[in-house]
């Protein structure tokens, strides 16, 4: 499957988020938090994108815990 880093959807307006997941990465020593976002749209065919930025990564999970938003997003309900 195909991603992307969600800075490609930047300039793309709005989508919407249909899955969310925390995913801890290696890099050399540390380990570091990742979120993986699959939107309903595509964008250039993708479909997943992922970002490690702190201040997005802290809007979907808490010290590894999801938010309410993102237990919103895994109901299925409507955000908006």
């Amino acid at each position: 499957m195909t991603e992307s880093s969600l800075s490609k959807l930047d300039d793309k307006g709005v989508f919407t988020i249909v899955k969310v997941e925390n995913v801890e990465k290696k890099v050399g020593k540390e380990i570091i938090t990742e979120v993986n976002i699959e939107t309903e749209e595509k964008f250039n065919e993708v479909k997943n994108f992922y970002t490690s930025r702190k201040m997005i990564v802290a809007k979907f999970f808490d010290n590894g815990k999801p938010t309410t938003l993102t237990q919103d997003i895994q109901k299925g309900k409507n955000i908006m």
